[in-house]
């Protein structure tokens, strides 16, 4: 079902618009669809998918498959993230105006009586 549909997204005209929202219903996710998705497999002929067996499910012992969407770009990581792990706990501290560290603890959470 996803590939017909990634297919209509290649191609954005009003009548394709009109299938993708009957088949999905919902605005957000044709819009995305028209936007994102279908100019960047425009040039793609089929075999946007990579399906991976993922093992059996515990229980009913179902069979399992991963599906991902071929030629994702990477996440864009941001600035501060990429500061953020370059300081070490001293800058942080200094950078959050404190002079001294605090020192850490190991506390168990949650609500749990002593044993």
């Amino acid at each position: 079902m996803v590939e017909p549909i990634l297919t209509l997204g290649k191609q954005p005209t009003l009548a394709n618009r009109r299938l993708a929202f009957n088949r999905l219903r919902d605005r957000g996710i044709v819009t995305k669809l028209f936007a994102e998705l279908g100019p960047r497999y425009a040039k793609r002929n089929g075999g946007y998918l990579r399906i991976l067996k993922h093992g059996f499910r515990k229980g009913d012992n179902a069979p399992m498959a991963m599906v991902e969407l071929l030629d994702r770009p990477e996440p864009a990581e941001r600035p501060e993230q990429k500061e953020a792990a370059k300081l070490s706990r001293a800058d942080c501290a200094r950078k959050k105006g404190r002079t001294t560290l605090r020192p850490f603890s190991f506390r168990r959470s949650g609500s749990r009586g002593s044993r």
